[in-house]
């Protein structure tokens, strides 16, 4: 079951009925929400295994890398070791001003849209906005289309996409003048210390956001209230409509310090297309063609397990396909999913504009992949 997972991915996979039992005592799962959501690394118990037959060697080289001694490999298997010393150069929360222990969040009933365990990043030295410091557009106006913006840097839909041409790409989806963040902004709540979300990293990574969507757009969408809790059972994020935006900070807390700040970034990303793509009527131009475009993709394909863990528990069920990520197939069994279908399309395609060498990837991956994102990219246009 791990070969259509990342590393990440299916470590995160590891869990048990026994430990869902004990956190939904705890109050720690969300009422109403799926249950079947990955848990956590920390509630692995000594000694749990599962087979790497299915990795190649750099996955494998990936693995042993990001966690150390807490995983042991030996041929086709990877035993976990929870209580073995952690990498050195990973983050380390401070323990300065302890906070008293956050009150369970009260989630409205609708399922949370979310965001998965996502691959490890190695963005480029020195990429915009791996310092929180928010990306200010450049002084050039914003092609008219697409196609367009994509003519302007070199690329066609039938050529592949070089990491210079992506992060020019980024940039020239810049609006001249974007609305601002406190225009939009309700409330924004970090943990009091943490070594990557930090207030003035949500605010930047938000701005860079808003930075690329034409104001009539953003006119229509609610405020947003981001928040952050410690833990989502297994989900890095969450969208909660009404402008409601969770993110899970316990995650980033062990993690190489580059990789756990490109995951921040592509998570809100990602969270912040949800607020996009729920909030506009069903009748919008971009969510119908979203629509069409899944139906078109899958047509004749059943619902099917996508991700499984090592126990044969379901993660999460919808169409496989051939999307350049699996999750984009999913399905929420939301009561108005039959008329905004795609859920995960869109949001896995406009995450990647937080990280250049992402969306090199993800364009690169198949012509189809090409397809998926200049759709996504239509609404940043008026």
């Amino acid at each position: 079951g791990l070969m259509s997972m990342t590393v990440n991915e299916a470590l995160h996979t590891f869990g048990s009925d026994p430990a869902l039992k004990a956190a939904a005592k705890k109050g720690r799962l969300v009422p109403d929400a799926p249950t079947h959501q990955v848990p956590n690394l920390s509630s692995l118990e000594d000694g749990l295994e599962a087979s790497i037959k299915d990795l190649d060697e750099t996955a494998r080289n990936k693995l042993q890398e990001v966690f150390g001694k807490q995983v042991t490999i030996e041929g086709d298997t990877a035993t976990w070791n929870p209580h073995a010393p952690e990498n050195d150069d990973l983050v380390k929360v401070q323990d300065a001003n302890p906070q008293p222990p956050r009150q369970p969040e009260k989630i409205p009933p609708k399922p949370a849209l979310q965001s998965p365990i996502i691959s490890a990043i190695q963005p480029e030295p020195g990429f915009p906005g791996m310092g929180g410091k928010s990306i200010k557009p450049k002084a050039m106006p914003k092609a008219a289309s697409v196609s367009e913006a994509l003519t302007a840097v070199g690329v066609t839909p039938q050529s592949q996409m070089s990491l210079h041409q992506a992060d020019q790409l980024i940039q020239s989806l810049h609006e001249a003048k974007p609305v601002k963040l406190t225009s939009k902004i309700a409330t924004i709540t970090a943990p009091p210390v943490h070594p990557i979300l930090t207030e003035d990293f949500l605010k930047n990574t938000t701005q860079e956001f808003l930075n690329l969507l034409p104001k009539a757009l953003v006119k229509k969408l609610p405020q947003l209230k981001i928040d952050t809790v410690p833990d989502l059972w297994g989900s890095l994020g969450e969208y909660h409509d009404d402008g409601k935006l969770v993110i899970a900070s316990d995650y980033f807390i062990g993690r190489p310090i580059k990789q756990a700040t490109a995951d921040a970034r592509q998570i809100l990303f990602h969270e912040l297309t949800h607020w996009v793509h729920t909030e506009l009527p069903v009748s919008d131009p971009w969510v119908k063609a979203i629509t069409d475009h899944f139906n078109a993709r899958t047509v004749g394909e059943t619902i099917e397990p996508l991700v499984t863990n090592a126990f044969g528990q379901v993660v999460y069920s919808g169409k496989r396909d051939k999307w350049f990520d699996v999750y984009m197939g999913r399905y929420y069994f939301r009561p108005d999913e039959a008329q905004r279908l795609g859920l995960e399309f869109p949001t896995k395609c406009l995450e990647k504009l937080a990280d250049p060498a992402a969306l090199s990837r993800a364009w690169n991956h198949s012509p189809e992949s090409r397809d998926d994102i200049m759709l996504a990219m239509r609404i940043l246009f008026p």
